[in-house]
């Protein structure tokens, strides 16, 4: 019997089935059939729930059900990219905030570069296609720069094209430009890439192995551990290799205060140069032996009550009149004597005017001021404002006698006018050590800045010109030296043109 009522409740469904489907229901619903529970057996609702489905491309069933038990469905907006309606137009590869693809339009009736460069100042020559665009701006160039190896990787040969940072005029500023890796010399890389500005950019690399096809031939790759010590550091840094040694898909990096380590896989006998947040380099040779790399990170912006006690080879400041000077020792001096001459001899504070208002007419005395060179110094000088700022004996602050020199000098007490000048201006100087003082900011050695370098010695120096003897690329104004000399920016040019038709057959 129980058998009979079971076949009856599953045909009687299959009737629901068919009576449903033969009732013309739209193709966009479909029926839920729910079952209810009544005195213990279960019976089929014979009206069952029409789930509404939206009638739309690309509909998405989202999974969930709603009240009725009918799936959830989704319609997708209405999409914000469009496509230019243009001859000629061209995909930059590139994606804007809303995740649509970047084209740009070609300007018809342009063949060669001249007329096209000539005829409009937003007009550019593509060097890829060899057509003329139109619409240059300087936020389209990180958006035309294409590096299919993705960055610096000596291991892969590719063909970047991107505008140029270095250009002699706007025509030439104008040209998309192109640049296939290719080896410089058996042993040297010539490998371009788009930089974090968007620019094309042109760097050698050493191949320990090799360098063949336009690319470094690939070595035995080992593993050493890597440890960075921050000396004098009192908050967290990071150590990291330089951007021709990183590896895609290895740890490149480490970080903590005073050190951290890591495993770092290099290829065997690779020189790598290592960076720290707090300025600096190091280096070490891949050869299987753990390795230490030493940062000072004492460097930098600094107290005067953490240098006053210590003797230093030389000093660079800056002057409030923009002014900039260094000085050095072959012994070994104490701080008040680099700062003395700078405060005194090379600043000049003694510029008061009888009856003015010092806070005013004051111009004289250092705006930034840089140690260099610590070393042993044989008497300690006890900190004070005439040194360049600490408390002073007797347990009374800077503070107390500059608020009292200004009451007495505003009094007519000319003496005491002076007093503010000497002991209390000269608190305003920003106190470096290891590093450039300029504009109110310590930098570190190697930054380049509006043709200059921080230089070792203290002070920006103009960047070298091509030929001139180097030791590191930002001393050389094309920021790269080969072989101890610096590259001109048109020789790197020429190489690259040379590549071009090497290539390209012409």
């Amino acid at each position: 019997m129980k058998r009979f009522a079971g076949i009856a409740i599953f045909l009687l469904v299959i009737a629901s089935f068919f009576v449903i489907a033969d009732s013309g229901t739209s193709p966009a619903n479909y029926s839920n059939s729910t079952t209810n529970s009544s005195g213990g057996s279960n019976m089929t609702n014979s009206t069952p729930i029409t789930c509404n489905v939206p009638i739309c491309d690309g509909r998405i069933n989202t999974g969930e059900k709603d009240s009725n038990g009918c799936y959830i469905y989704a319609c997708p907006t209405t999409s914000p990219c469009t496509v230019p309606d243009c001859d000629g137009r061209q995909d930059t590869g590139q994606k804007d905030s809303n995740g649509c693809a970047i084209y740009v339009c070609q300007t018809q009736g342009y063949t060669d570069m001249n007329s096209c460069l000539d005829s409009s100042s937003t007009n550019y020559w593509d060097q890829k296609t060899n057509k003329c665009y139109s619409g240059f701006s300087n936020e389209i160039i990180p958006k035309l720069c294409s590096d299919p190896d993705a960055g610096i990787n000596k291991y892969e040969s590719a063909h970047t094209f991107g505008f140029r940072s270095n250009f002699a005029d706007s025509r030439d500023q104008r040209i998309r430009t192109g640049g296939k890796d290719g080896c410089f010399t058996k042993t040297r890389l010539s490998e371009n890439y788009c930089d974090d500005k968007g620019f094309i950019q042109t760097t050698i690399i050493d191949c320990p192995n090799g360098c063949e096809e336009g690319k470094c031939i690939k070595g035995e790759f080992i593993s050493e551990q890597i440890t960075c010590n921050f000396k004098n550091s009192e908050k967290e840094q990071e150590c990291y290799a330089s951007i021709e040694n990183q590896k895609i898909g290895s740890v490149n990096s480490c970080k903590g205060i005073n050190s951290c380590s890591f495993k770092f896989n290099s290829e065997k006998n690779e020189k790598v140069t290592w960076k720290s947040s707090c300025g600096g380099y190091g280096y070490t040779i891949q050869d299987g032996n753990d390795e230490s790399v030493e940062f000072n990170c004492g460097i930098g912006e600094t107290t005067p009550g953490k240098v006053i006690n210590n003797g230093y080879m030389g000093a660079s400041w800056q002057c409030n009149d923009g002014r900039t000077d260094k000085a050095t020792s072959e012994k070994c001096e104490p701080y008040n004597y680099w700062w003395n001459k700078a405060n005194f001899e090379s600043c000049g504070t003694k510029l008061y005017e009888p009856g003015a208002n010092p806070e005013e007419k004051y111009t004289g005395g250092v705006n930034s001021f840089s140690v260099l060179g610590e070393c042993y110094a044989v008497s300690p000088i006890e900190a004070n404002s005439s040194t360049g700022g600490g408390a002073s004996g007797g347990g009374s602050s800077d503070d107390d006698f500059c608020d009292e020199y200004i009451k007495e000098c505003k009094s007519g007490d000319d003496g005491a006018c002076e007093k503010w000048e000497v002991n209390c201006q000269v608190t305003k100087a920003l106190i470096c050590k290891d590093s450039c003082p300029l504009d109110g900011k310590c930098y570190p050695f190697g930054y380049r800045k509006s043709g200059n370098y921080c230089s070792d010695s203290g002070a920006f120096t103009e960047q070298l010109k091509s030929e001139s003897q180097c030791d590191n690329n930002f001393e050389c104004g094309s920021n790269l030296c080969i072989s101890n000399q610096c590259v001109s920016q048109s020789f790197i040019d020429k190489i690259m043109s040379w590549f071009k038709k090497l290539f390209s057959g012409e």
